[in-house]
């Protein structure tokens, strides 16, 4: 799941490096009405981030059960990262989905008055 929001975070900036810092962690884990514990299957992903960015990549975080993940998936994911706003790039949307300023799968909003802008990220595994 980690590995999934660090591709689609480099793939729109071109350079990890130019990560400010990784702001939020949000995880919705498919589960049971039993399982209590989907804090558990997050802690693989914030300790990943703090190992690629250190201190930068200290982050609030957030990890629900959920009955359903769309599209049959286990976990869905989604990041919210502070880089640079010079360097944010457009990324197209994938097939079937609609072309805007606020796409699906990846968000980048840039504050032109800042010199930082966010970019959300949301992978569903």
């Amino acid at each position: 799941m980690a590995i999934e929001l660090l591709a689609v975070l480099k793939a729109a900036i071109g350079d990890l490096g130019r990560v400010r810092r990784i702001v939020k962690l949000f995880v919705m884990v498919n589960g049971a009405p039993r399982f209590t514990e989907p804090h558990r299957i997050a802690d693989g992903a914030s300790e990943l981030l703090v190992q690629v960015f250190g201190e930068r990549g200290i982050h609030s975080r957030s990890a629900v059960g959920v009955a359903q993940v769309p599209v049959g998936a286990c976990v869905e994911s989604d990041m919210i990262a502070e880089i640079e706003a010079a360097l944010l790039t457009k990324v197209n949307s994938p097939p079937g989905r609609r072309r805007s300023d606020h796409l699906d799968l990846m968000r980048g909003t840039l504050d032109p008055s800042n010199s930082c802008g966010t970019l959300r990220t949301v992978v569903g595994s």
